[in-house]
């Protein structure tokens, strides 16, 4: 197994959207009535990506196998300005991970034993 990680790009919106279904079928089996069912190169859900990777506060990042996409991770950056009670600071923050089954607790995006 050779995995690189690398940021994603536009091209990627479509992988994205496929590999989601690892994040998100789990959310619809637990609450079926709080979660639509995935739907494949869903419209919506590709211009999510597309919205999320121009945007400059969100990173994405993919995990590649042999040129192959076999997961990512979205974080988001939030700026936290001083104010009475704190100082401000700057925090990272994971929304998605997600990794194909067949790649899952080899640590892709360091840690081990969760994917």
């Amino acid at each position: 197994m050779t995995v690189i990680i690398r940021r994603a790009t536009i091209e990627d919106v479509q992988l994205l959207t496929y590999l989601n279904r690892v994040v998100h079928e789990p959310h619809v089996k637990h609450h079926p009535n709080q979660y639509k069912p995935f739907i494949p190169n869903n419209p919506e859900l590709i211009e999510i990506y597309k919205n999320r990777i121009n945007d400059e506060t969100c990173f994405t990042f993919i995990a590649q196998d042999n040129d192959r996409g076999v997961g990512y991770v979205q974080c988001f950056v939030q700026e936290k300005r001083e104010h009475a009670f704190g100082y401000g600071k700057i925090d990272c923050y994971i929304d998605q991970i997600a990794v194909l089954e067949t790649h899952q607790s080899y640590g892709l995006f360091g840690i081990k034993g969760l994917y």
